[in-house]
């Protein structure tokens, strides 16, 4: 998603600004608390040192905290641990063990600039070739200024404590902020998930509705009802489902393809836009001239939905749509029209279409004709099953009866 890489960014600095400050902080504190250790020991030299150490680490933190930027305040850091570890190790001998504090420094970064090695490679081979070197030349070296054993044991388990002490604290920092970033990640992709499906249910319902509203404008151009899409499409989904619940086209006829046909059937129709009225609203028989004009409106149709859905994501529902246009004045035994197609080479869903579409248009007024009761539609359905429908589909709506009968007067109300 577009807003997680900024984010992402933010998150980064975030954390790496916590944990330089957490450095500098624990850094300056230490460097406070060795400053009277140097002068009850009466090591001079380090005691200003440390004088100077608690400044940079001073302003380095508020550097951090004010700019929110640790790559530079970080590098200056590091380059005075660096010289004061030495430092320190010159006049208290290598026995000190302040050179773990090096080691530290090329750890941290790792952490601090979000594992980019162009940033770290230079951090982190510095500290090992120091620490390495300490750890081999000067680990035996006595320092200028001599203090007791037990001083000196004191101050290397303290500093070893720390060090030790000091990565498992920015590490276990380092795994609460990554944890706290990907659970507010998580909670913002949920939310933009959620606005983002709202945002796609309105532009469906939207569409739904121009569909539906297109084709009614198109069925009321012929018929003296405007619910024939509504019926028709209930008629489309009920035969689907008794189909599916007979194993018909088990492999196709799925719950979700269902639903796709379902609205596809509104469309059915779509292509009679392009027939004049003097055709559509003819109350007499057409002559064949007009009878080959509107047949016309299936390939019309097919055109219509590429034309005006094509461009669209939702392909199944266009590729359907476009069929049920086209197809679905097919017939099972070959002499339907536009291109003559015979049994199952007609498409499913348009043989769906095309019970649900007579039967509706049988039982329904038509500026040509009366309607016919329904059990005498049924019959004539029955007549033409292998013929013009496919038998299977009709046995299937011949068991809907009853809930066919239920619908149309829900749609007579």
């Amino acid at each position: 998603m577009a807003f997680s890489i900024s984010d992402r960014l933010k998150a980064r600095n975030s954390r790496a600004q916590i944990i330089s400050m957490m450095t500098c902080a624990f850094a300056l504190l230490y460097h406070i608390a060795f400053l009277f250790v140097f002068k009850s020991l009466h090591v001079n030299p380090m005691f200003f040192y440390n004088f100077l150490s608690i400044f940079i680490f001073a302003i380095s933190l508020a550097v951090v905290y004010k700019t929110k930027s640790a790559m530079i305040p970080y590098t200056i850091c590091a380059i005075e641990v660096f010289v004061h570890q030495i430092y320190a190790e010159y006049y208290l001998g290598g026995d000190s063990s302040f050179r773990f504090f090096i080691l530290i420094m090329g750890i941290i970064p790792l952490f601090v600039f979000n594992n980019k090695l162009i940033y770290c490679l230079p951090f982190s081979i510095i500290s090992l070739i120091l620490f390495g070197g300490m750890q081999v030349l000067s680990n035996d070296i006595p320092g200028i200024y001599q203090i007791s054993q037990t001083a000196l044991t004191a101050i290397k388990i303290t500093n070893i404590s720390l060090a030790i002490s000091i990565l498992f604290i920015v590490t276990l920092l380092f795994m609460f902020l990554m944890n706290k970033f990907e659970n507010q990640l998580e909670t913002k992709v949920s939310e933009q998930t959620k606005k983002l499906l709202s945002q796609s249910e309105q532009i469906i319902s939207i569409q739904n509705n121009t569909i539906l509203s297109l084709s009614n404008l198109v069925e009321n151009r012929d018929s003296d009802t405007g619910d024939h899409v509504l019926r028709t499409s209930s008629y489309v989904k009920m035969l689907a489902k008794r189909a599916q619940q007979h194993g018909y086209y088990k492999e196709q006829l799925t719950n979700h393809y269902i639903e796709v046909l379902a609205k596809a059937a509104q469309m059915h129709d779509i292509g009679k836009i392009v027939i004049p009225d003097s055709i559509l609203k003819k109350p007499g028989k057409l002559t064949d001239i007009e009878f080959e004009n509107i047949k016309r409106h299936t390939t019309e149709g097919r055109r219509i939905v590429y034309d005006v859905l094509g461009n669209g994501e939702d392909l199944e529902y266009v590729n359907i749509a476009a069929d049920v246009a086209e197809f679905h004045h097919e017939k099972w035994n070959g002499t339907g029209y536009p291109k003559g197609l015979k049994g199952h080479d007609i498409p499913l869903c348009a043989r769906i279409m095309a019970v649900a579409d007579v039967f509706d248009a049988l039982v329904s007024p038509r500026c040509y004709k009366d309607p016919i009761p329904v059990d005498e539609a049924i019959e004539l359905m029955k007549k033409s099953a292998g013929e013009h429908f496919d038998p299977t589909l009709v046995d299937c709506f011949i068991e809907l009866k009853e809930q066919v009968i239920e619908l149309m007067t829900i749609y007579d109300q």
